[in-house]
């Protein structure tokens, strides 16, 4: 049997407590500035409020303010995502470069 109760040899017990401590380091700059921006076009939105066309209807600008906001958020995010990957594929290659230059020297 296993040492502690919530685990055996086959499998663990979900753990809430360790499962956050364990995100507690995790950057989460894109997301927060994704967040900054969504509210700057919200804002934005709501000051040209009564710059709308009048023959547009409060739902239908509703839904494009929405729109401004989750876009802008996924935008960042995505830009976020982008640079993470490129900094791993460029931190590998240079790994990849040193390794090679240093078999040439042996």
């Amino acid at each position: 049997m296993a040492s502690t109760p919530s685990q055996s040899d086959d499998y663990e017990l979900f753990d809430a407590q360790a499962t956050r401590q364990d995100q507690s380091g995790t950057n989460k700059t894109f997301a927060t500035i994704g967040s900054i921006f969504g509210l700057g076009g919200v804002a934005y939105m709501a000051r040209n409020f009564k710059n709308r066309d009048p023959n547009m209807k409060i739902s239908v600008y509703l839904i494009h303010t929405r729109l401004l906001a989750q876009s802008t958020v996924i935008g960042v995010l995505t830009l976020g995502m982008v640079h993470q990957m490129y900094t791993r594929w460029s931190d590998k290659r240079a790994l990849q470069v040193e390794a090679s230059g240093q078999e040439k020297h042996l």
